[in-house]
């Protein structure tokens, strides 16, 4: 339970001001650029993002309810699973400046903020023999709010099509730079094919294209032929990452091995190389907690509503655990 009054965050008995916590803000080379917080600032974040999403449900679309699980899990999840996006974009993106998110969300398709055929029907977060599924899509879309909260480096425009969506409510809360683009993209669509961006601000360092639909198996696209795709917005040395997740809880995909399809190509060793580097650097800090900063039963008991997932998962267990399986699961960069 998280009380509000106006001067603290008080979490599980825990004055959040007290509690410190450390995240990356940039990656050059061994170079890793911090800002230290604390766990105020962070519950706030968590609190606005969650005022967002209520006022989308309440206002445009009845489908997308926040609370439709107990103990605020959707919003959770979908805020602590972004804060790993963002890690991975820092380890990955290094000196890299503008990014082009490119996300897939075709909200007419969409029926929750969350995995409902992979969630056990009447989810009980007391069942240790239930599954909560996250949205494998929209658990990596927020990782921008992360980047604006902590001051990253990164300059991030975001293309959605023109029709308001979730996305583009959220975005424009959290004054995200939002282009338009003529369509929805698809994996391996070349931009001669209708998909155009409208008035991009500059050029680009890096794609980032997130949850795209996979091709049918056995097609795949090359690497080469969608950067070609994106030269005339990019810079000659742009990176492409293909973001994706494949749909399931975290239970039912964790043992999961070579599920990637779609692009192939050489990928770039260097940004594997520092996205290895950010993993170290992230688990020495004890996945921003610095528990040699903090009082251990304080963390604790902040960690007890900050779980993303099933029952027995907190985010250090979760982020381990990802971190492990996601370079085999969805980390291709080219």
């Amino acid at each position: 339970m998280v009380d509000r009054p106006t001067e603290k965050i008080v979490v599980n008995g825990v004055d959040t001001n007290n509690t410190k916590l450390v995240f990356p803000r940039k990656k050059d080379k061994e170079n890793i650029v911090s800002i230290h917080t604390n766990a105020r600032q962070i519950f706030g974040l968590q609190h606005k993002f969650y005022g967002a999403l209520r006022d989308y449900y309440n206002n445009e679309n009845s489908k997308f309810n926040p609370d439709a699980l107990p103990n605020l899990l959707i919003v959770r999840s979908l805020f602590y699973n972004a804060l790993l996006t963002y890690w991975y974009s820092v380890g990955l993106y290094q000196t890299k400046t503008n990014i082009l998110v490119i996300p897939n969300w075709k909200e007419d398709e969409e029926v929750a903020l969350y995995d409902v055929e992979n969630t056990t029907s009447n989810y009980d977060p007391s069942n240790a023999s239930h599954n909560y599924a996250p949205h494998s899509i929209l658990s990596a879309c927020f990782w921008i709010l992360w980047k604006r909260h902590l001051g990253s480096h990164f300059s991030i425009t975001v293309a959605l099509p023109s029709e308001y969506s979730l996305l583009k409510h959220l975005y424009r809360t959290f004054d995200i730079n939002v282009i338009e683009c003529s369509k929805h993209y698809a994996l391996g669509e070349d931009t001669y094919s209708g998909f155009t961006l409208l008035n991009p601000p500059h050029k680009f360092d890096v794609v980032q294209l997130i949850g795209h639909d996979r091709p049918e198996e056995g097609t795949v696209f090359r690497a080469e032929d969608i950067k070609n795709d994106f030269k005339r917005y990019c810079n000659d040395d742009f990176l492409l990452h293909d973001w994706w997740r494949p749909k399931g809880s975290f239970e039912q995909i964790k043992d999961l091995e070579n599920q990637y399809h779609g692009i192939e190509g050489i990928q770039n060793e260097s940004a594997i190389q520092s996205l290895d580097e950010i993993r170290a650097w992230t688990q020495s800090n004890q996945y921003s907690m610095q528990s040699h900063n903090n009082d251990n039963d304080d963390l604790n008991n902040l960690l007890k509503n900050m779980q993303v997932n099933d029952t027995v998962q907190n985010l250090s267990d979760n982020a381990t655990m990802i971190f492990e399986k996601q370079k085999k699961v969805y980390i291709p960069i080219f």
